[in-house]
């Protein structure tokens, strides 16, 4: 079985990664659900028999694939959704709705381009206010695996936006 996978691993990688890719135009990503494919072709594997590994390998992944798309498109809602949520009721001057809207920008951007588990991570905590617990039981991880998820997204956000990495005129991401 080891040595079906593996020999199945050295002939189908580089397809899958250019499939993927071609699909998420991003080579980072695909890479991460090739993996993921070739995970859940082995734990299937191991509880029954597979009659077309590698048409189950790509049709996973390209699962996946569309997974990931469609919570991309979440996540741009929830941002979204935080934004305006966050806005003050007194009519903000032409200055700070362009500042407001540019921070919107950058922080989708810089999410959009953390790894899917951190993703998801980060917007549950930072931008919907769950606690490190409530993320883990939501998302069935530690809390010590949101802390480490939270630390990575709030480093990457920084290293994105660097001085904008707040919001204007708030102290902190989430209030």
């Amino acid at each position: 079985m080891n040595a079906d996978i593996s020999a199945l691993y050295t002939d189908c990688q580089r397809d899958l990664l250019g499939f993927l890719t071609r699909k998420l135009h991003c080579p980072d990503t695909a890479e991460d659900i090739a993996h993921e494919s070739f995970v859940i072709l082995v734990r299937t594997a191991g509880e029954s028999a597979i009659d077309h590994p590698r048409r189950f390998l790509f049709r996973t992944a390209a699962n996946l694939a569309v997974d990931y798309v469609r919570h991309n498109k979440v996540v741009e809602r929830h941002v979204e959704q935080y934004n305006h949520h966050g806005e003050e009721t007194l009519a903000a001057s032409p200055e700070q709705e362009v500042s407001e809207a540019e921070w919107s920008r950058l922080l989708q951007a810089a999410l959009l381009e953390l790894p899917p588990r951190t993703r998801d991570v980060f917007v549950l905590n930072r931008l919907h206010g769950l606690s490190y617990l409530d993320v883990g039981l939501h998302l069935g991880i530690s809390e010590s695996a949101v802390e480490k998820h939270i630390s990575r997204g709030i480093q990457h956000c920084r290293n994105q936006l660097g001085q904008h990495f707040l919001p204007p005129g708030k102290s902190k991401l989430r209030e």
